[in-house]
C-alpha cells in the first residue's frame, strides 16, 4: 500500500460561547478595518495618492498604531505621510518567515527598510546589538497584557456570581474575547524574546502537536503506512501562493466547495513543496523576487492546478446527509449502583450486530461472549429506552401572561367572553434597551428605569472623557480627575433602585416587559402552583421550528393542477412519535393520505435536497451537470403560511441576512428562494433521484 495520507484538523472543538466570542472578535476587527480604511482614504487625499486603500495598507496602518507610531527596532517616530511609501518602511517578520512560516500580524511589525534588509535580515531580534532597547519598547504591550489579565479575573468572578444562564454566558463570552486579545499580544512579545530557532520550534510551526492530532495520526497510521499532519496556517499560505485564493482575500466559507478545495490543497502539500516555499521566502528576503516567483510556480502540483481548482464549483454536487432524528428515542445502559446490568441472549439483536460489524461494539468491552460445551451465547447490557424528543420543541424564552386592560383599567375580553392577554418576559436591568424600558409593565418601575437609563448614558460619557484626559495630564490634575471619576462611579452604583416606605431603597434586578409571540404553543405546560386566573396557570412558549410540510397535489374536475399543504410543528411530531403513544400510531397515520381530495405527494423536511424544473420534471434528465448544480437546492425552513425557504446546495454559513433578499420566483443560481405552493416545481432526493458517491445524479423511473 503506497497511499500517503495528509490530514489537517480543526483548530479547536469550540462550544457556543467560544464561537460567539470568536465571531465578536472577528466582527470588531472588521469594524476597525473599515474605520482604518476611512482614515487612510483621508490621508491619501491629503497626500495626493489617487487610489483606494487595500488590505495591505490596512495591515500597515494597524501595525503602526499597535507600535505607538514608532519603529520597535530604532525607537524613531514613523511619519504618517511616509508610512505608505513602499521604499521607506517594510513589513518586517519578527521571526524570519523562511524559518517560522508565519505571516500573521502577531509576527509582523513596520520597520525601516534598511533595518529589515541590511541589519536584521534573517536574524532574531534577540541577536541584534540593541536588543535591550527593543525590550524597553515592548513595555506598553506588557502593560496591555496585565490590564487584560485583570479584566479576565473580573469576568471569572462575575461568571461565578451570575444568577441567570444569559448573564453567565455573557461573562464567559467576554472572558474568551479578552483572552483572544491577550493571546495575540503574548505571541507578539514571545516572538521578540525568542532566543533560538531549534528543530522543535520548526516542527511546531509545521505540525499540529495537540493531543487530538496525535491520536488521529496514530489511528490512521494503523491503516496507512505514511501519515502527515498539515498545519491550518500552511494550508492558507499555499492557497494564496498557488492562486486559489487572492493574497488580500479572506477564505470564503460561504460555499461548501471550500472543503473540497482545502482537501485538494492539503493533499498536494508535500515535503518538497515546503522546501520550495522556504527557499522562495529566502530569495524574497534577499530581494530576488523573480527567482522566488519561479520556485512558487514550480511547487504547484500540476501546471493547470489553479484553473482546475477555481472551476471546481461548476460541476460538483454537494450531498447533504439528511438525518431525521426526532422520531428516534434515546437508549442508555441500565446500571445498579454504578455497575452495568447484563442479560443473556442466544443471538445478538440485529441492531446490536450491526454495531459489532462496524467495530463500534467490541467483545469483552461492550458485551460478553459465553462458550459452553461448544455452544456460543452472549450477555449484552440491559437498556433503558427513553420517551423523550430528540429536537428543539420551542424557543428558549419562557413567557408569562397578563390581562389586557383599557385606558380605565378594565379587563378586555373577546367576542367569546375570553380574557385577552399580553405576553410578558422577565429581563435583567443590565440587558435593557430603551425600547425594552418603554414596555415595562409596572408604571412606577418604568419611570425610574427610563430616567436612570438616560442618566447612566450621561455618566458613562463623562467617565469616558475623564479616562481620555487621564492619559495626558499632570500629577496635580490626575488626583482631581480620579476623585471626580470615583464620584461618578458612586452615582452609577446608586441607579436603578426602588424607594421603600421606610425611606430605604431596593435594587431593581429584573423587570417584566410586554412582548409579542409570533407563534405561541397553546397550553404548553402548567405551573406547579396554580393561580385562580386561568390565563396565569400556563407556561407560555413560542414555536421555533416546523418539523414537516405535507405536500398534496392533484387535478380538479377541469384538469387544472391543484396544490395544498399541512404544517406539522416539532412539538406535534414529538408527541406523535413518543414511545408511550404507540397505540395511537397504530390507528392514525402521521399525516392524512388526502386533503380536500388531493393525494399526498411528499412529506418535506428541513435538510432535504430538491431539483427544480421549469415546466416538467423530465427536462432535468436532458440538462448538463453544470446546469443541474444550479438547480439543486436544500430546504432550510417551512413557514406556517406554507412558503418554503431553499438555498443552493453549495451554499454554507449564516442564512439570516439572506432571507431579506430571498427571491420568490424560480431564479436558479439565487442565494435563497422563498417559494409558495404555486411554484413548487421540484423533485425530491431519495424519492425521485439520488446523488451517488461518485458525484452523479441518478433519476428513478
Amino acid at each position: 500500500n503506497e497511499t500517503v495520507v495528509h490530514i489537517e484538523l480543526a483548530r479547536d472543538l469550540n462550544d457556543a460561547n467560544m464561537r460567539a466570542a470568536i465571531k465578536r472578535y472577528q466582527r470588531e476587527r472588521e469594524k476597525e478595518n473599515r474605520k482604518y480604511s476611512d482614515e487612510i482614504r483621508k490621508i491619501f487625499l491629503e497626500n495626493g495618492i489617487n487610489r483606494e486603500p487595500n488590505a495591505e495598507d490596512i495591515r500597515r496602518y494597524r501595525l503602526w498604531k499597535e507600535q505607538g507610531e514608532i519603529s520597535i527596532y530604532t525607537g524613531e517616530v514613523i511619519p504618517l505621510h511616509l508610512l505608505f511609501d513602499g521604499t521607506r518602511y517594510d513589513f518586517e517578520h519578527t521571526v524570519p518567515r523562511s524559518q517560522s512560516y508565519d505571516n500573521s500580524l502577531a509576527n509582523l511589525t513596520i520597520a525601516e527598510s534598511h533595518i529589515n534588509r541590511e541589519i536584521k535580515k534573517n536574524k532574531l531580534p534577540s541577536e541584534l546589538d540593541n536588543f535591550k532597547d527593543i525590550q524597553q519598547r515592548l513595555e506598553p504591550w506588557k502593560e496591555k497584557i496585565k490590564k487584560l489579565e485583570n479584566e479576565i479575573d473580573k469576568e471569572i468572578t462575575r461568571t461565578r456570581i451570575s444568577v441567570t444562564k444569559e448573564e453567565k454566558d455573557r461573562h464567559i463570552q467576554n472572558r474568551h474575547y479578552l483572552k483572544m486579545q491577550k493571546d495575540y499580544w503574548e505571541k507578539k512579545i514571545r516572538n521578540f524574546e525568542l532566543t533560538e530557532i531549534n528543530d522543535s520550534f520548526k516542527y511546531s510551526q509545521l505540525n499540529d502537536t495537540r493531543l487530538i492530532t496525535k491520536y488521529a495520526r496514530a489511528y490512521l497510521k494503523s491503516v496507512f503506512p505514511v501519515v502527515h499532519v498539515v498545519m491550518g496556517n500552511m494550508t492558507a499560505e499555499f492557497r494564496k501562493l498557488w492562486g486559489v485564493q487572492e493574497k488580500d482575500e479572506k477564505k470564503s466559507r460561504s460555499n461548501h466547495i471550500h472543503h473540497a478545495v482545502d482537501a485538494t490543497v492539503i493533499a498536494a502539500i508535500t515535503r518538497n513543496a515546503y522546501n520550495k516555499l522556504a527557499e522562495a521566502w529566502r530569495k524574497r528576503e534577499n530581494d530576488l523576487e523573480k527567482e522566488a516567483k519561479k520556485l512558487i510556480e514550480e511547487s504547484k502540483p500540476w501546471p493547470s492546478f489553479t484553473e482546475d481548482i477555481l472551476n471546481l464549483h461548476k460541476d460538483t454536487f454537494i450531498y447533504h446527509d439528511f438525518r431525521d432524528l426526532l422520531p428516534k428515542h434515546s437508549k442508555k445502559k441500565k446500571r445498579k449502583r454504578g455497575v452495568i446490568e447484563y442479560h443473556p441472549v442466544k443471538t445478538l439483536p440485529e441492531w446490536f450486530q450491526l454495531l459489532v460489524n462496524k467495530d463500534v461494539y467490541q467483545p469483552g468491552r461492550d458485551f460478553k461472549v459465553i462458550k459452553d460445551n461448544g455452544e456460543i451465547s452472549y450477555e449484552i447490557p440491559k437498556y433503558l429506552e427513553g420517551d423523550t424528543a430528540r429536537g428543539v420543541l420551542h424557543r428558549e424564552s419562557i413567557y408569562g401572561a397578563i390581562a389586557q386592560k383599557d385606558d380605565k383599567g378594565h379587563i378586555i375580553k373577546d367576542k367569546n367572553g375570553e380574557i385577552k392577554v399580553d405576553y410578558v418576559i422577565r429581563k435583567a436591568v443590565d440587558d435593557l434597551s430603551q425600547s425594552d424600558a418603554e414596555k415595562i409593565v409596572d408604571p412606577v418601575v418604568r419611570k425610574i428605569i427610563l430616567n436612570d437609563l438616560k442618566r447612566k448614558a450621561e455618566l458613562i460619557k463623562k467617565k469616558d472623557n475623564i479616562n481620555k484626559a487621564l492619559r495626558n495630564t499632570t500629577e496635580e490634575k490626575e488626583a482631581e480627575l480620579l476623585k471626580e471619576k470615583e464620584q461618578l462611579e458612586t452615582e452609577l452604583n446608586q441607579l436603578f433602585r426602588l424607594p421603600t416606605k421606610k425611606g430605604g431603597f431596593i435594587p431593581i434586578r429584573k423587570v417584566r416587559i410586554k412582548t409579542r409571540i409570533k407563534e405561541p404553543l397553546p397550553e404548553f405546560k402548567k405551573h406547579r402552583d396554580l393561580s385562580i386566573k386561568p390565563y396565569k396557570q400556563w407556561i407560555h412558549v413560542e414555536n421555533k421550528e416546523n418539523y414537516a410540510l405535507a405536500f398534496y397535489e392533484g387535478t380538479d374536475k377541469k384538469g387544472q393542477l391543484q396544490r395544498d399543504y399541512e404544517i406539522i410543528k416539532n412539538i406535534e411530531a414529538a408527541t406523535y412519535f413518543k414511545r408511550s403513544n404507540y397505540q395511537y400510531r397504530q390507528n392514525y397515520e402521521f399525516v392524512p393520505e388526502t386533503k380536500k381530495g388531493l393525494p399526498l405527494k411528499y412529506i418535506l423536511k428541513k435538510g432535504m435536497s430538491v431539483l427544480f424544473y421549469k415546466d416538467a420534471s423530465d427536462e432535468l434528465k436532458e440538462l448538463s451537470k453544470e446546469e443541474l448544480v444550479k438547480r439543486l437546492y436544500v430546504i432550510t425552513q417551512m413557514r406556517k403560511d406554507g412558503n418554503i425557504y431553499f438555498i443552493p446546495s453549495q451554499l454554507a454559513g449564516e442564512m439570516t441576512d439572506l432571507k431579506k433578499t430571498a427571491q420568490s420566483k424560480l431564479t436558479f443560481g439565487s442565494d435563497m428562494l422563498l417559494i409558495s405552493r404555486k411554484r413548487w416545481n421540484f423533485i425530491v432526493n431519495n424519492v425521485d433521484f439520488k446523488i451517488s458517491t461518485d458525484g452523479k445524479i441518478e433519476f428513478y423511473d
